[in-house]
């Protein structure tokens, strides 16, 4: 098994099972199951992550990654992106490019809680791919933009990494992570400086690429953080298939140290769509165990669900019981959307999550949970108060539920959506971006 994973002694290192630059890794990989799953001309992506604790520790430090890969398709050899959680920061000058020995001037990683994208592949020259950053550097969540040799190619991978710990998770206060990947459009020999040879100088890309745009939402904000240019024999719509992989890569196995570090990760609201469909990503499968014959014998890791969600852990004594690893395992979830599909899984509060995406146009989704049978009311208001949209205003039984608002005519601004249940009241805002 062929997987990306950060390391610090350089950024970026591509281990390889049974290789020793894998050994003392544990993970289990998940993927989309195919025989259940296939629709045409996927060209949006989402989904959400709870993190509910990713520890590091600022001496004896090991690693932890949960490697979330966007696969994609086209004619030819198919392309992914990585969207990452780990636990390590890292701070560079903005643009830089490794040199002959493979290191980053004037970097530096520590512990903290990152993110971060990444394009790369044995297949693809520096002309063939690139990005373009649309995030700000100087403020929260401090993403930056760097240009890696991390398959030793002679080749640079475009990489986008937070600067800064961008939040410390607990049982009691969840990091909240989207991502939102969409198609844009399609170019042809594009002028934007979007990709850097490992001699330091920009390289124009040569061809017709498809446009990938990254958001990452962080507790309710979004930031626009990336367009991603793929070729368009790779990368023309998102994987019919299998559009999202979900790795594990924990260090420690070996020494049984898998405890040192814990994390729990959960996994919900996965979904693509063809830009008139939305469809829900609930059937999946363990595919891959790292052994890297190391002698892993912690299994103090691996993967679980509770019928609507999936969660990735590592480090608890209950791993081992609880978790599944091993390939061959498969887990079907059911995503909350209809109260009449999921009558078993009631919610214990009036909820009102933030819509997505956000900002938005012309459409942005709302989910709203409601514990009990009553009258509910979903209005969206402009600043001064307006009403300028009725979602909801009706009884409704307990139960999940999500709702698509469309702008119509609505002029770019900032709006505010307002739930009332009873008296349970609750106002979340808005962006509107045409």
């Amino acid at each position: 098994m062929k997987c990306m994973v950060p390391f610090i002694s350089g950024l970026i290192l591509i281990c390889f099972q049974n290789s020793i630059l894998a050994q003392n890794i544990a993970g289990a990989m998940l993927d989309v199951d195919a025989t259940s799953f296939n629709h045409a001309n996927l060209t949006q992506l989402t989904w959400k992550a709870e993190i509910s604790e990713y520890e590091y520790l600022q001496t004896n430090f090991r690693l932890r990654i949960e490697f979330n890969r966007v696969n994609f398709m086209g004619r030819g050899f198919p392309c992914s992106v990585g969207a990452t959680i780990q636990n390590l920061g890292h701070s560079f000058i903005n643009d830089a490019a490794t040199n002959r020995f493979g290191q980053l001037p004037d970097s530096n990683e520590f512990p903290a809680l990152g993110l971060y994208l990444s394009s790369w592949d044995y297949s693809l020259d520096d002309s063939s791919h690139g990005v373009l950053f649309r995030s700000d550097s100087n403020v929260y969540p401090y993403f930056g933009r760097v240009f890696e040799d991390i398959t030793y190619n002679g080749y640079s991978a475009k990489n986008i990494y937070t600067k800064q710990n961008i939040g410390t998770p607990s049982l009691n206060s969840p990091m909240i992570i989207r991502w939102t990947v969409t198609k844009k459009g399609k170019i042809t020999n594009p002028v934007e400086n979007l990709s850097r040879n490992m001699q330091g100088n920009w390289v124009p890309l040569r061809g017709t690429f498809v446009i990938w745009n990254f958001k990452i939402e962080i507790n309710g904000i979004t930031y626009d953080v990336a367009d991603y240019y793929l070729p368009i024999g790779g990368a023309e719509y998102i994987s019919s298939t299998n559009p999202l992989t979900l790795v594990q890569n924990y260090y420690g196995s070996a020494g049984k140290i898998l405890d040192a570090e814990k994390g729990t990760v959960k996994y919900v609201d996965m979904k693509v769509s063809d830009g008139t469909t939305w469809y829900n990503l609930e059937s999946w499968n363990i595919i891959s165990r790292i052994d890297d014959g190391a002698g892993n014998t912690d299994n103090r890791f691996g993967w679980l669900s509770d019928g609507i969600s999936l969660t990735s852990c590592v480090g608890h004594v209950n791993d081992i019981i609880n978790c599944y690893r091993d390939p061959g395992k498969a887990f079907s979830i059911k995503l909350p959307t209809d109260v009449n599909d999921y009558s078993s899984i009631l919610p214990k509060n009036f909820i009102l999550s933030q819509n997505y995406p956000n900002p938005f146009n012309p459409t942005t989704t709302i989910n709203y949970s409601a514990p009990k049978s009553g009258f509910v009311s979903i209005k969206v208001y402009d600043v001064l108060g307006r009403e300028v949209a009725t979602l909801i205003n009706e009884n409704k039984p307990a139960g999940n539920y999500s709702i698509q608002f469309n702008s119509g005519n609505l002029v770019s601004e900032v709006y505010f959506y307002r739930m009332q249940a009873g008296d349970f009241i609750q106002t979340k805002k808005l962006i509107l971006l045409k």
